[in-house]
């Protein structure tokens, strides 16, 4: 599988550190947004991540992966929106 992703407002592909490094900077900047795989079917990704804060300006984020993403894949991205959900509380508390 081909590790690149795009987020909904950045037209270039990025590898996964730098994805990382883009998602860290945009929820301490408390932006909203989506980042998508490049690789995928024609009509669905074969990941797909959507952050969010809820009212309690809380991260959120919703992900999805599709049956081709490797487990060393899922247990990578897992781990690290467990890790910034985590993060994210800290300093709102």
């Amino acid at each position: 599988m081909l590790e690149e992703y795009v987020f909904n407002d950045i037209l270039e592909r990025l590898n996964r550190q730098r994805t990382v490094e883009e998602l860290k900077t945009k929820i301490k900047q408390k932006e909203a947004g989506v980042i998508q795989s490049v690789s995928g079917d024609l009509i669905l990704p074969d990941i797909e991540l959507v952050y969010y804060f809820d009212q309690q300006h809380l991260l959120q984020i919703d992900y999805s992966f599709s049956d081709n993403v490797s487990s060393e894949t899922r247990k990578f991205w897992e781990s690290i929106i467990v890790a910034l959900i985590k993060s994210n509380k800290n300093l709102n508390e």
